[in-house]
């Protein structure tokens, strides 16, 4: 999987504001299941629902203990999401001359109306 892929996955995960508060929980403290319920006030399913799609975008960890899972915030690969998105997206790059249009820019202008 591509670098634009994996992080076009994460950000779709993170796109949804029950998620957002998911990962807002996991990043201050390990919680399992019936904690996150409580936190939430939502059914078993739906949390589970959104913990899956956390976990397949490896944005959270799980760790078993007996019949227990716990979850966390999988604080390397968030760190990794916001470095690939500054590094691509945010960091700042030298001021450039206007672009021209390219050979391949082969469109009649002066049909078109102003707007």
């Amino acid at each position: 999987m591509d670098i634009y892929t994996k992080t076009a996955e994460r950000l779709k995960a993170m796109a949804e504001p029950t998620r957002l508060k998911i990962l807002k929980m996991l990043s201050q403290e390990e919680m399992c299941v019936c904690e996150i319920i409580e936190g939430l006030h939502l059914s078993q399913p739906a949390v589970s629902h959104h913990l899956k799609i956390l976990r397949q975008a490896e944005l959270i960890n799980d760790r078993k203990e007996g019949k227990w899972t716990f979850y966390s915030l999988n604080r390397e690969e968030c760190h990794h999401l916001l470095e690939d998105l500054q590094h691509d997206y945010l960091q700042d790059h030298p001021a450039r001359e206007k672009h021209a249009p390219s050979i391949c820019c082969n469109i009649d202008t002066s049909t078109l109306e102003e707007i």
